[in-house]
């Protein structure tokens, strides 16, 4: 068995320095509750609606918050996966990015958000590399948000023999109904444990609407919140699970049809 703790809260656009400290407290808490891994929403580390700010908030990895994040998984020797605005030093692009730090403070990956949302991408490149690391988890994958909402990024996250796959998400009204329709059809789709932060409160015109979850293989909700509330969910994940929904006489991965859905890797005619 594996314990991950869920972050469902606000936070403080533009304050960095605020966030971590914010942060900081939840970890410390999540750690005494014997989790494993903590994740935290999109963008947490900075806000989300950050506009024209976004290169000047964005951070490197490694970088002073970040090694910032990284002692403070040390110290309390939890895993933390961390929202933020990550800038490439040598292109100078930006990625909207989560950062997944181990019990000891080492990076072991940084994931790009590869399907951007709306105006994103006027401020962010998109990612173009799927991520799926050991954790204490197990074999954990990483999206971000929109990402949920394309079928073929959890399949593929899958196929890399994932046992979870964490959701960092800043998702807003009108939205929430679907967040959580996609959650349970891709954790059922793969047959792979889901788990999804979202943020609460407001930015700008932004209205954030929480719902984080833990979902298991068969798509039953293992610890969920509210719209509003601020939560720190805590949930066990036992992989084994993953292997009996593999198991039954339902195996969608094994009895898929790759030759037939070739044409899905074609781009759409104009």
């Amino acid at each position: 068995m594996a314990r991950i703790a869920i972050v469902q809260d606000d936070c403080i656009l533009g304050e960095t320095g605020r966030n971590i400290e914010k942060a900081s407290g939840l970890i410390m808490r999540a750690a005494e509750q014997d989790a494993g891994l903590i994740l935290f929403p999109e963008m947490y580390l900075t806000g989300y609606a950050l506009g024209e700010n976004t290169h000047k908030l964005a951070q490197t990895v490694p970088g002073p918050a970040i090694d910032e994040l990284a002692q403070i998984a040390k110290t309390n020797q939890i895993c933390i996966c961390m929202g933020f605005p990550e800038l490439e030093p040598s292109s100078r692009k930006i990625f909207n990015s989560l950062v997944c730090l181990s019990d000891q403070g080492e990076i072991l990956t940084v994931y790009r958000k590869i399907q951007l949302y709306d105006d994103e991408k006027d401020f962010f490149s998109a990612g173009d590399e799927i991520k799926v690391v050991q954790t204490p988890l197990g074999r954990t994958g990483f999206i971000i948000c929109y990402d949920l909402e394309f079928p073929e990024l959890a399949r593929m996250v899958a196929l890399e023999d994932a046992d979870v796959l964490l959701i960092a998400t800043a998702n807003m009204h009108p939205w929430c109904n679907q967040q959580d329709i996609y959650l349970k059809a891709r954790a059922m789709e793969n047959q792979i444990f889901l788990a999804l932060a979202n943020r609460i409160g407001q930015e700008k015109d932004f209205i954030f609407c929480g719902s984080s979850a833990v979902v298991d293989p068969q798509g039953r909700t293992l610890a969920g919140a509210g719209t509003q509330d601020p939560a720190l969910l805590i949930a066990d994940i036992d992989p084994s699970s993953v292997v009996k929904a593999r198991s039954s006489n339902a195996n969608y991965l094994e009895d898929r049809r790759p030759d037939i859905y070739r044409p899905l890797s074609q781009c759409r005619k104009p």
